[in-house]
């Protein structure tokens, strides 16, 4: 039987639907995956069980800004956008039963902040307020469409389990770090990362990916792997935890 994977959804303030980008149900069947929506119904202990009960893996979607008040910040930044507070705890809660449960779990964009963040990390609410960043630089990270081409190249630490997904499809070796060209569309990143995560990519002072090496498989990534023709390391390596 295939693993069954929950995708976390966008709540629409127009349409009052749970909305997912078609590319993470791609992304999860192709790796051999089932994928489901999750509806962000509640964060209650009771409902998070019983949507984890019924899952082999979770896949943590990106989606508009975290609320600054959920990382213990009062001031919101202009430029902080498309806050759902239901969305974000109902999320928060998944990803940390998920950890506490050694589930395998896979972080997109904000899915990589809410990881950082349920864990006791912090944010960036945007680029800008990063010390040694360049303008240039912030733009780097704000890629308009096409998303399918990538933007930079982040530096991927050797001995991860990132790095391990990736190393034997670009042939490096384990003790080397891996650079991989993705894409980029966000304004915000980890500032300080969860005592239970350790950072395993970067791009200049912008932190890509962390992960727990404590965990079967509980990675998190900045860029949008579903778009990406490189992606399929990535989503194969989940599924395989999801699998075990």
């Amino acid at each position: 039987m295939k693993p069954l994977i929950g995708i976390t959804a966008e709540i629409n303030p127009a349409t009052n639907m749970c909305e997912a980008n078609h590319e993470y149900a791609l992304a999860v069947a192709a790796a051999g995956g089932t994928p489901v929506m999750l509806a962000p119904l509640s964060d209650s202990p009771s409902y998070i069980e019983d949507v984890l009960a019924s899952l082999d893996g979770v896949l943590l979607s990106g989606g508009g800004d975290l609320s600054p008040y959920a990382y213990g910040e009062t001031l919101k930044h202009p430029s902080v956008l498309s806050v759902n507070e239901q969305r974000d705890y109902f999320e928060l809660q998944l990803a940390r039963r998920a950890f506490v449960l050694n589930m395998p779990t896979l972080g997109i964009c904000r899915g990589l902040q809410i990881m950082n963040v349920a864990l006791g990390g912090t944010l960036y609410q945007d680029l800008a307020l990063i010390e040694d960043i360049t303008d240039e630089q912030a733009r780097l990270h704000q890629q308009p469409k096409p998303y399918e081409r990538g933007r930079h190249e982040v530096s991927i630490s050797p001995k991860s389990i990132l790095h391990a997904a990736y190393r034997e499809e670009h042939a490096e070796q384990s003790d080397e770090p891996l650079l991989l060209f993705v894409n980029s569309m966000h304004h915000q990143a980890i500032r300080d990362t969860a005592p239970l995560l350790e950072a395993v990519a970067t791009c200049g002072p912008v932190i890509e990916a962390a992960e727990s090496h404590t965990s079967t498989f509980y990675v998190g990534v900045q860029w949008h792997p579903e778009y990406l023709g490189n992606a399929t390391p990535l989503f194969r390596a989940f599924l395989n935890a999801a699998r075990a």
